[in-house]
């Protein structure tokens, strides 16, 4: 319960959540799961929390996503996120 709260304040004063967990970014630390973008020669990175970062194995690929999708990321992008998690190629950040 206290945690829904504190995800419910975040929201309310304009705070993102972690794609994966759905936790709030006013309260909890987040890295960065980096992938390649469509040249190979930068990269980009979606932030993750860092108790989901460090559960490599929890990490809810179709729900991280849809997410993404949610909040107006490129299905290019979604795809390569997506593609970096399923084959546990997952640089942090």
């Amino acid at each position: 319960m206290f945690k829904m709260g504190k995800n419910l304040l975040g929201t309310v004063r304009g705070f993102g959540c972690c794609p994966n967990c759905g936790d709030c970014w006013s309260w909890k630390a987040s890295g960065s799961i980096i992938y390649e973008t469509f040249d190979q020669y930068n990269a980009s990175g979606v932030m993750i929390c860092n108790e989901c970062l460090e559960n490599p194995d929890k990490l809810d690929v179709d729900r991280i996503a849809a997410k993404l999708t949610t909040y107006g990321w490129g299905s290019d992008d979604v795809l390569r996120v997506r593609t970096a998690i399923s084959s546990n190629q997952i640089e942090v950040a």
